[in-house]
């Protein structure tokens, strides 16, 4: 934003409003009701920084409207610069309308005449005007030339989205007229209306979209640096059939060019949608005006696809319940600059104003050897967020943890993860706003306190790969607001009280090198996605599994013990089922349940798993399909042909098997010749030449 004071007014506003949430979070968790933020002294100060902030409004200009965002148009402000180099294939336009543009007109009651440019959204109507308004020889037959942009709240009568109206163009023309003779207006639409409705037109301008050449040269340009296309043969086979289906629109071939660019340029750092989603969550970044909090995870979910169709992330995985990705550098910067307010990378050796800092990122490298909180760290008493990003290295003592608690009041978010202290301080069940706290991969903590069950905000509890941890909290099940639990425990059983976790949506199990049993969990009648990990001991599922009437995704990972044949019954709504690094020979039966539900199957490292089942084809639902180090399955199922919704195959370390699905030769290759996706051996076998 280019207007500093109206910036730095917006941030104070977005401040207050933190702060208002803050309060209002405070009284949600003492469960008192609004009216008592009226009354209170804090809400006194509050409001008396609002009407600080709307006084100086004024000063801004700004239009009041209420925000209702699906009947809103983005206004589309243009203006007159061009970058010629940018522009490819629209010379023969230009010269055609210059022609009629610099022509003599024959209207003798008529000092103005119309020039018409129509055509398809996204063909370059507007870039073309902007080429014939400053091109060397109208700038010279035309003494004033004027650039205007009507937007879609031009009128409100009549063709209301577009702002069209015969009595406004009239009365718009008559003013226009007295203008000297021979001057003409251009006209760029999409609308044949508009068109007709001008009426005496000199001369109309049908857009056409580029030649498949020029389209070429413009992908090029989008998507690769000065001659860098060279280097990519393989990719320019791509570009060529994503030309093709672009249909002469350069609007699309730009885009989808910066898309390839994008993809070549991410960040080598791999995001994981669960992680992601979870800490949007906790700083009460989802919303949604037709769904309940239930659905916060598919919410999340799906801001995450939007933001991935507009190209701020690259997918490099999407396996239905989850989504990894990665982010291009010019996103992450421009991330920096928006967020360089609110968020702070400490290094300690900072200076400024730190008043608005609501997250804080530490590295433990730039700690001095005693691990001292500097000063100008606690005096940032509105941080909502501690994040540790080193993934080997952590806080050391419980000194550095004990001052951030007892500072940090309104912390919704601490990520403490490979930290080494041996126990949590219990000052951590004062922090009521807390929402998200990550102790995974300590290896020394060998208890959670008591105190953490008064966190009736709590939502995410990772305490994955905590191996000495034994002790947890007696009232666990008193976390009434917990939707993700990860644990590792060297007991036998889980945690007393895990099962009034009502609230959970996602259990993770892993790293249990002494656990026997799983009884208890069919009262998550919420859960809906359960994992379980590296349990060398653990012999069976739940018998009562089939209670379990939300679960969707069910990952089982190095348990060698685990029987899953043994169960008559299992979950019948499965959408994603993994199993890997098996001793399993045969796919359960059970799993026939879930024909009617199941989109995903990934099956890997089950070096004794010898076919694929002839029912398979009864999953009319699946999309994806992954087979990797199966060396033992000899083919795939007669009727595989049969599953028309399946888009995505990945077979690997299945040496018969890749034989015999080859693209060129393979026996099976009929059987799956209809999947979009195709990947065997790690070599792309796409049907339909796509990316």
């Amino acid at each position: 934003m280019n207007n500093r004071v109206l910036t730095e007014w917006l941030g104070k506003l977005k401040d207050v409003c933190y702060d208002i949430d803050d309060e209002l979070d405070d009284f949600a968790f003492k469960q008192l009701r609004m009216q008592v933020l009226i009354r209170g002294s804090v809400a006194g100060k509050i409001r008396a920084r609002l009407n600080e902030i709307a006084a100086a409004k004024d000063q801004f200009h700004l239009k009041e409207r209420a925000g209702e965002w699906h009947g809103l148009h983005m206004n589309r402000e243009t203006y007159s610069f061009v970058q010629l180099s940018d522009v490819i294939g629209r010379d023969n336009d230009k010269e055609h309308i210059i022609i009629h543009l610099l022509k003599d007109t024959d209207h003798a009651d008529q000092n103005v005449s119309v020039i018409s440019i129509a055509g398809l959204g996204g063909l370059g109507k507007t870039t073309l005007a902007k080429l014939v308004y400053n091109d060397s020889a109208v700038v010279r037959n035309f003494d004033l030339r004027m650039w205007v942009c009507v937007s879609y709240d031009f009128d409100n009568k009549s063709l209301e989205p577009m702002g069209i109206s015969i009595t406004k163009w009239i009365e718009l023309k008559a003013l226009l007229n007295i203008g000297a003779r021979g001057s003409k207006i251009i006209v760029t639409t999409r609308n044949m209306s508009v068109v007709s409705l001008l009426g005496s037109v000199d001369y109309q301008h049908p857009l056409e979209g580029l030649s498949h050449e020029d389209c070429m040269s413009l992908f090029v340009e989008r998507a690769f640096r000065k001659e860098e296309e060279k280097n990519f043969p393989h990719l320019m086979e791509v570009a060529n059939n994503i030309v093709k289906k672009c249909g002469g629109v350069p609007l699309a071939v730009t885009i989808l060019g910066g898309m390839l660019y994008l993809k070549k340029g991410t960040t080598d750092y791999e995001f994981d949608s669960v992680e992601i989603i979870t800490m949007w969550m906790a700083q009460g970044f989802l919303h949604s005006s037709t769904r309940n909090e239930q659905d916060f995870e598919e919410i999340g979910l799906d801001y995450m696809r939007q933001l991935c169709s507009r190209s701020f992330f690259h997918i490099e995985e999407d396996d239905f319940f989850c989504m990894r990705f990665k982010m291009h550098d010019l996103i992450h910067d421009l991330a920096i600059l928006v967020a360089q307010v609110e968020y702070l990378s400490v290094n300690f050796h900072q200076s400024g104003s730190f008043d608005r800092v609501r997250h804080l990122s530490i590295y433990t490298k730039d700690l001095s050897d005693n691990e001292e909180v500097p000063d100008f760290i606690l005096q940032l008493g509105k941080v909502r967020t501690i994040l540790i990003p080193e993934e080997k290295v952590g806080i050391t003592g419980r000194s550095f943890i004990k001052k951030c608690i007892s500072r940090f009041k309104y912390l919704r978010l601490l990520n403490l993860r490979s930290s080494t202290f041996d126990e949590l301080p219990s000052s951590i069940g004062n922090l009521s706003h807390l929402r998200y706290v990550d102790l995974s991969y300590n290896c020394h903590i060998k208890r959670v306190p008591d105190c953490i069950c008064k966190l009736q905000h709590l939502q995410t509890l990772l305490l994955s790969h905590c191996e000495e941890l034994e002790k947890f909290p007696k009232d666990i099940g008193n976390l009434i607001s917990l939707r993700y639990l990860a644990l590792t425990t060297k007991k036998t059983c889980l945690p007393t009280g895990i099962d009034r976790l009502t609230s959970l949506r996602i259990l993770h199990v892993v790293a249990c090198r002494n656990l026997l049993s799983l009884e208890g969990l069919p009262r998550l009648t919420h859960l809906k996605m359960f994992i379980i990990e590296e349990c060398p001991v653990l012999r069976s599922l739940p018998h009562n599994m089939k209670y379990s009437t939300a679960l969707e995704t069910l990952i089982i990972s190095d348990c060698e013990k685990l029987d899953l044949l043994s169960l008559e019954e299992c979950v019948r709504g499965l959408r994603s089922f993994w199993i890997l690094k098996s001793k399993l020979k045969n796919f359960p039966l059970w799993l026939k349940e879930c024909a009617s539900t199941l989109q995903n199957i990934c099956i890997a490292n089950c070096q004794n798993l010898i076919a694929l089942p002839e029912w398979l084809q009864s999953f009319k639902l699946l999309e994806k399909l992954v087979i990797e180090n199966c060396p033992q399955v000899p083919a795939l199922p007669e009727g595989m042909h049969c599953l028309t919704t399946l888009r995505e195959l990945k077979i690997s370390g299945c040496p018969r098997l890749m034989e015999r699905c080859n693209r060129h030769g393979g026996i099976d290759w009929f059987k799956i010749a209809h999947v979009t996706k195709i990947m065997i051996g790690g070599v792309n076998n796409n049907t339909f030449g796509g990316l």
